[in-house]
């Protein structure tokens, strides 16, 4: 009994605030706040997952660029000087393939030659300067792409071009 009194003692504040406590109780019951953050969670991860099981259940495409290599050339470079040039160029690539690198060598029989560097689609160039270029040259030349679904960047090798000038 002294507790009841005790209680009724403290005025008709404490009761408002007793009764708006049990209204918000009322109001959201823990069974419906766990329920919705799950339905919350299990949209989220349908999202998320969605995407990823859509991209792997179509196999990827054969995906691959090919590459040009012009035979080795004389040119007149500025300045009035001869040299044999030849270059590798991506010529054209399937699906997401991009080419990544390129790369072209000239070379004379009794020489190791100059071997020379493209990046994506910027042809690769190899210049070999000589006052009067004469002989076999050879050029050979390589380009590599990038496959995007794979992962993967394989590389082909370009048939060697012979000429003789």
């Amino acid at each position: 009994m002294c507790w009841r009194k005790s209680r009724r003692k403290r005025g008709s504040r404490d009761r408002r605030r007793r009764q708006e406590r049990r209204k918000v109780f009322r109001r959201y019951d823990p069974r419906m706040t766990w329920s919705r953050a799950v339905v919350a969670i299990a949209a989220t991860l349908a999202t998320a997952i969605a995407p990823v099981t859509a991209a792997t259940a179509s196999p990827p495409a054969n995906l691959t660029c090919t590459f040009r290599l012009s035979p080795p050339a004389v040119e007149v470079l500025p300045g009035g000087v001869l040299a044999v040039t030849a270059s590798v160029t991506p010529k054209s690539c399937t699906g997401n393939a991009a080419p990544i690198k390129t790369t072209v060598c000239i070379s004379t029989p009794g020489s190791s030659g100059v071997c020379a560097g493209g990046t994506a689609w910027s042809p690769a160039t190899a210049v070999l300067p000589g006052t009067h270029p004469h002989g076999q040259f050879t050029a050979d030349g390589q380009g590599c792409w990038d496959e995007p679904t794979t992962m993967v960047n394989p590389c082909t090798s370009l048939e060697p071009a012979t000429v003789t000038i």
